[in-house]
């Protein structure tokens, strides 16, 4: 299904936790899961977790603005108040929010900024609006040569560059998790490699402020990720009150399709727990 406006057209798909339908009343107290996919991907990376939360809670999956199914937006947009007009549509009020990487960056921006709308906070292998370090970052430096070879060769030359990213390291040894990828991948279309996203960035710098969250909220880390992504996780868990942290082996950046079984687990944990 989709919701357009004025910016285009956000592909979502809902499944309510039973056959009752999204406006059944005895569904209003049944926690809704909304899952944020990464960057240069879409909500088809979630499938396992679609299969394992099916039926138990209700679910939403969306592809942001220029991924997927979604079209490339046609002016300026936020992918904070993307979420929000997404749920506002949808007439959900409270969610929990399960993102990984940009995915991750835009579920701390939306319960920091929208904290009436966020129960639950979970975030993988995060990335961070506004990040800065005294470490260099080795994604920051291939994304740019990726753009680069893109818009001089083509999109398919810059996805091949792209897919040799460090962040990669441990997917390309994995050759089921390359088969679920590679077909991701492909669909991608490169769009924020050939020009400006036109994106309005969060009202509040999560690097200066995050004290608008105080819901419980669990930080996802693959073991064989980047140090970046190790060191954003260990920035958000010492800022956000109450938080906790689970290092998941044998697992790097995409931890939720490289270790789904472990990953299902520590989520479903948390959420019976928090």
């Amino acid at each position: 299904m989709f919701y357009e406006d004025k910016t285009g057209k956000i592909y979502y798909e809902y499944y309510p936790a039973d056959k009752a339908g999204s406006n059944d009343a005895k569904l209003q107290n049944i926690e809704t899961l909304v899952f944020i996919h990464g960057n240069t991907l879409d909500l088809t990376m979630w499938a396992k977790q679609l299969e394992f939360f099916k039926g138990k809670f209700n679910i939403l999956l969306y592809d942001m603005r220029g991924f997927g199914k979604s079209e490339i937006p046609k002016g300026e947009h936020s992918r904070d108040g993307d979420l929000i007009l997404l749920l506002k549509h949808l007439n959900i009020c409270k969610v929990t929010l399960v993102g990984i990487s940009r995915g991750a960056q835009v579920a701390v921006d939306v319960a920091n900024i929208y904290p009436e709308y966020v129960s639950k906070l979970i975030v993988a292998d995060p990335v961070i609006t506004s990040w800065s370090s005294e470490k260099p970052s080795m994604t920051a430096k291939f994304w740019e040569e990726t753009i680069a070879i893109a818009r001089a060769e083509g999109v398919n030359a810059g996805k091949e560059h792209w897919f040799k990213a460090p962040l990669f390291d441990a997917v390309r040894q994995n050759k089921l998790v390359m088969q679920s990828l590679k077909p991701i991948m492909e669909n991608y279309n490169g769009w924020n490699w050939l020009q400006d996203e036109n994106r309005i960035e969060p009202r509040i710098n999560p690097m200066d402020d995050l004290s608008n969250i105080k819901i419980p909220t669990l930080i996802i880390c693959g073991e064989l990720d980047l140090e970046e992504y190790h060191e954003c996780a260990r920035f958000l868990n010492s800022k956000i009150a109450g938080s906790e942290m689970k290092i998941v082996k044998g697992a790097g950046h995409l931890v939720n399709i490289e270790e789904p079984e472990r990953f299902n687990e520590v989520v479903g944990d948390f959420l019976v727990k928090a």
